[in-house]
């Protein structure tokens, strides 16, 4: 267990590295956390997050912590460094030394870590395998995948320089974007409603941008574009049999959003995460009106909480598109004919 004088002191001797290089650094990003989780052979599945300072181009050093998501103060702490090999788009991180467990515990990955990540566009993810390895004798102890899942940090990382990125914070209406149509207000309505989910500038071309993506997808497939619901602005529709099927799920890059879902004020799913593959939900129709409404519980990694629905009538089926702040809830009104 090392002191606190003593981590300090390898603090200090990374701030160090960075001044030296600061004229070096102007197409890199200086100070990035990633956060993220490894698994490990054997079932065990922990977060893992690092605090680097910028060294050199492409290098960086600083802290990692291993760690239940239960007990997120019961941490194990190492010094690592992450260097990047561009031409690869590969990260190579290795954690150099032990520093201190404050009361982790694990079948076999109290060990050092030595990973090898790929960054991959079009899942915007880095992952890679790992090994663990003893401090003093560097015996093997564990194998297993290491996985970033955050695209923002990762963002960081790749890092654009840091005066572009300070533009893109704005709270201007996007130019770049074609952001036209929100649940159908045009202009400057549709720019205040798309304001109203993001914090910044980024995010709503982030959203524009995966919104057209779906639409170019159902496109290529010859299927409908969705008709789009927020909170404000539902909908309603004719159905001629007596039960329908429901389907849920993220038709966009996974960022684990969670939602309920209510059946004419009954609740069905609780706290559901939205995952690739469509969650199927049997929906009786005994009135003459049913509602259907699907409430935010949070906005995942990247706002707002956005869920892909199919509703199947017989042999007729609804797209939609529901989007919500935390809180907030969209609404589907079946009618029967």
């Amino acid at each position: 267990m090392k002191s606190k004088t003593q981590i300090v002191s390898y603090f200090v001797l990374i701030i160090t590295f960075f001044i030296s290089f600061k004229n070096n650094s102007a197409s890199y990003a200086q100070s990035v956390e990633l956060e993220g989780y490894m698994g490990v052979k054997g079932g065990e599945l922990f977060n893992y997050k690092l605090e680097l300072e910028a060294i050199s181009t492409d290098t960086w050093g600083g802290f990692a912590y291993t760690y239940e998501a239960s007990k997120p103060n019961n941490a194990v702490m190492a010094t690592v460094t992450v260097k990047r090999v561009p031409s690869e788009n590969k990260f190579i991180i290795k954690e150099v030394e032990l520093l201190s467990n404050n009361g982790f515990k694990s079948k076999a990955t109290i060990c050092l870590l030595q990973a090898e990540v790929f960054y991959t566009e079009k899942q915007d993810e880095l992952k890679g395998k790992l090994v663990t390895r003893t401090d003093l004798h560097q015996s093997y102890c564990a194998g297993g995948t290491l996985t970033f899942i955050h695209a923002d940090q990762i963002k960081r990382l790749l890092q654009e320089p840091r005066e572009e990125k300070a533009s893109l914070q704005t709270n201007t209406p996007s130019e770049k974007g074609n952001v036209k149509r929100i649940g159908s207000p045009r202009g400057i309505e549709a720019h205040a409603k798309l304001r109203s989910h993001f914090k910044d500038q980024e995010q709503r071309e982030a959203f524009a941008a995966a919104r057209e993506e779906r639409k170019k997808q159902r496109e290529a497939q010859a299927q409908p574009v969705q008709e789009e619901i927020t909170e404000g602005k539902n909908i309603e529709i004719k159905i001629k049999n007596d039960t329908i099927s429901f389907f849920i799920w993220d038709g966009g890059k996974i960022d684990y959003d969670k939602v309920n879902l209510y059946i004419n004020n009954n609740k069905v799913l609780d706290n559901y995460t939205l995952e690739k593959k469509p969650k199927r939900v049997i929906i009786p129709i005994s009135n003459e009106k049913t509602s259907i409404r699907i409430e935010a519980i949070n906005e995942g990694n990247e706002p707002p909480n956005t869920a892909d629905i199919t509703i199947k009538d017989g042999e007729e089926l609804h797209h939609i598109l529901a989007y919500n702040n935390k809180n907030k809830y969209s609404e589907i009104i079946l009618i029967k004919k």
